[in-house]
């Protein structure tokens, strides 16, 4: 999923390298619409994990994929501007980019558990609490 979250961005990314998209509200747009892909892209690749994971029916995962996009495309917008505005030189320096990777990992499984939960609420599946 990260993969497909980085290449996403890489992609658009570029196109926004060709397009002349810098002007304020220009940029403001082209931030909307590249999320709205972002999340589109994401919700499908969740919806193609649910299944391989859990054995839920296609019919089943399509809540829980949205939900899950969603809250992974939020925390890959805050985690993306954490990169760009605090950088080595801070308090902590390269040990608190460590922190906020692992932070990172922590927070795209938990999208991920959660978004395959609501699914599994969804299907009427029986979920074990634990």
């Amino acid at each position: 999923l990260v993969i497909v979250a980085v290449s996403s961005s890489l992609a658009l990314g570029a196109i926004a390298k060709l397009l002349p998209v810098t002007q304020g509200g220009i940029a403001f747009v082209w931030r909307l619409i590249e999320f709205g892909v972002s999340i589109a892209i994401l919700g499908v690749a969740f919806a193609a994990a649910f299944p391989i994971t859990s054995g839920l029916r296609w019919r089943h995962v399509g809540l829980g994929a949205f939900v899950a996009a969603i809250i992974f495309g939020i925390g890959k917008l805050l985690f993306g501007l954490y990169i760009e505005f605090a950088g080595v030189q801070s308090a902590f320096g390269a040990a608190g980019s460590l922190v906020v990777v692992l932070l990172w990992m922590y927070y795209s499984a938990q999208a991920f558990f959660f978004g395959a939960e609501l699914a599994a609420v969804a299907g009427g599946a029986a979920v074990a609490s634990a």
